[in-house]
C-alpha cells in the first residue's frame, strides 16, 4: 500500500473523530484514488456517509469493502446491516448481520446493531440478550446496547431497569465523549425524566 494512501487515510479517521464527517468523508475518497483496493478506506467511507445521511452510497461503500475482502469484513457486514435497519429493513438486515459476526464473534458493535435490528422486528428477548452480548465482550461499545436496552425495558414496562439503562448510556459518554453527544444527549435526558414519571406514576399506583 502506498506510504501516501496510508497518510491520506489517517487523517480521515482523525477528521471523523474529531466530528469533521463531510472533511473525512473528502479524505478517504482521495486515499481510494491513491490505492483503489484499500477497503479500510471504503469502509470509513460508508461510517462517513450514513452519518450525512448517505444511505445508498454507504451501502455501496461496505459492499465495495466486503468484495475486496473477498466476503470476509464483519465491521462493513454490520455497518450494512445498521443502514437496513434505518431504513426500516431489518428482515434484510439480521442475516447480514449474523454474518459479520459469524467473522467475528468477538466484535461489541455487531451484537449492539444486532441487538437494534431485533428491536426493530419486535423480537425484545432476543434484542435484550444481544445488547447484553454487546456488553460482556473484550472492549465493549456501550452506547448503542444501553439505548437498546433502554427501549427494550421500556416497551416491556420495566420502567427501573430503563432507567438504569439510560443512567448508564450517560456514565458511558462522559466518560468518552464524542462531538454530536450534546443534541442527542438532549433526548436521552427528556426521556430519562418520562421514564422517571411513569415510575412515579407507577409507585402511587401500587401493587396490581
Amino acid at each position: 500500500m502506498p506510504a501516501k494512501a496510508k497518510a491520506i487515510f489517517a487523517r480521515g479517521v482523525e477528521d471523523l473523530a474529531k466530528g469533521d464527517v463531510a472533511g473525512s468523508l473528502l479524505q478517504f475518497k482521495r486515499a481510494i484514488q491513491e490505492f483503489p483496493d484499500f477497503y479500510e478506506a471504503y469502509y470509513n467511507e460508508g461510517i462517513a456517509e450514513t452519518q450525512l445521511r448517505q444511505p445508498k452510497e454507504a451501502l455501496q461503500s461496505f459492499q465495495r469493502a466486503i468484495d475486496i475482502r473477498g466476503g470476509h469484513y464483519a465491521r462493513a457486514y454490520f455497518g450494512y446491516g445498521l443502514v437496513l435497519a434505518q431504513q426500516g429493513r431489518s428482515e434484510e438486515a439480521e442475516p447480514l448481520v449474523r454474518r459479520g459476526l459469524d467473522e467475528d464473534p468477538s466484535l461489541s458493535d455487531g451484537y449492539a446493531v444486532l441487538s437494534i435490528v431485533l428491536y426493530n422486528l419486535n423480537r425484545l428477548d432476543e434484542a435484550e440478550d444481544a445488547a447484553h452480548k454487546a456488553l460482556r465482550v473484550l472492549n465493549p461499545s456501550p452506547r448503542n446496547a444501553y439505548i437498546t436496552l433502554a427501549h427494550v425495558h421500556l416497551k416491556k414496562g420495566e420502567f427501573r431497569k430503563a432507567e438504569q439503562d439510560l443512567e448508564s448510556y450517560l456514565q458511558a459518554v462522559r466518560a468518552s465523549p464524542c462531538k454530536d453527544d450534546e443534541e442527542y444527549n438532549l433526548n436521552v435526558r427528556k426521556l430519562l425524566g418520562e421514564i422517571k414519571e411513569k415510575i412515579v406514576a407507577q409507585n402511587l399506583a401500587g401493587p396490581s
